[in-house]
């Protein structure tokens, strides 16, 4: 189980995450059978929070392994190609750059930033991403809060 987790406040947002990662391991046992254990311990010092140099964070939980690598090296390519995007424009690019990679890829990701506005101070902007289900839902900042 991961922890990502949002606070949204008038002073800014906070994401922060676990970083221990589980698996599930199937064996064969003595008569042939297969068994399947969950949550098998692996590692304790994962990333799960990502950082662009435009202020566009990004954390994820969920499916941590894609063709053998770890998730967190998929964000930090993605970053370095999307270094100077927007926090909307990271949230479409990001569910499109998995649905490429891994289409039944089952992970959430949150993403935080800021969003320029023609007047006035720049607007905090919270996305909650699926892959499962390509779904992009925009988190309400209005009032302060936690996801």
């Amino acid at each position: 189980m991961s922890f990502i987790i949002a606070v949204h406040v008038s002073e800014g947002i906070v994401l922060a995450s676990d970083s221990r990662t589980t698996y599930n391991d199937t064996e064969t046992d003595a008569i042939g059978k297969p068994v399947t254990k969950l949550g098998v311990h692996y590692s304790d010092s994962s990333y799960k929070t990502f950082l662009t140099r435009s202020g566009v964070g990004i954390s994820t939980c969920g499916n941590s392994s894609i063709n053998g690598k770890s998730i967190a090296s998929y964000i930090e390519d993605f970053i370095a190609r999307h270094q100077d995007k927007s926090v909307d424009a990271i949230k479409d690019l990001l569910l499109a750059y998995f649905q490429n990679i891994a289409p039944t890829l089952d992970t959430v990701f949150l993403v935080a930033g800021y969003m320029s506005t023609p007047v006035g101070a720049p607007v905090s902007t919270l996305y909650r991403l699926t892959t499962k289900d390509q779904k992009i839902e925009k988190i309400d900042t209005s009032l302060c809060g936690a996801i």
